[in-house]
């Protein structure tokens, strides 16, 4: 899921998504020879990599996330709609049009 996440904090510039996204695979002095705006997205690729490891309110809530979505899991077998409204609660389903963003963009 890590890519949906760069591909959606890239904004509306499908240069800088493609950059964002092969960000890590981009290394050493191949990026000089990447057009300018797909250089600025492995940049900002790894500008918030580095902003996630090296953050400790970020490690914290990642920690704390993890462990609410084992305490919710269950009750998916439980109450399937309960689950479903948690999901458009905490606007889930924004990653459906991320996914679709990227398929068209890749197209």
């Amino acid at each position: 899921m890590n890519f949906l996440a760069h591909l959606y904090l890239s904004g509306s510039n499908d240069k800088i998504a493609i950059g964002n996204l092969i960000g890590d695979r981009a290394k050493g002095n191949k990026i000089k020879l990447l057009p300018k705006e797909i250089k600025s997205g492995v940049t900002f690729h790894r500008l918030i990599d580095h902003l996630r490891d090296h953050n400790l309110s970020l490690n914290k809530f990642s920690t704390n996330f993890y462990k609410k979505i084992i305490e919710i899991a269950p009750e998916f077998n439980q109450d399937i709609e309960r689950f479903i409204n948690a999901l458009v609660k905490y606007n889930c389903f924004e990653h459906y049009k991320t996914t679709f963003r990227l398929y068209i963009i890749l197209k």
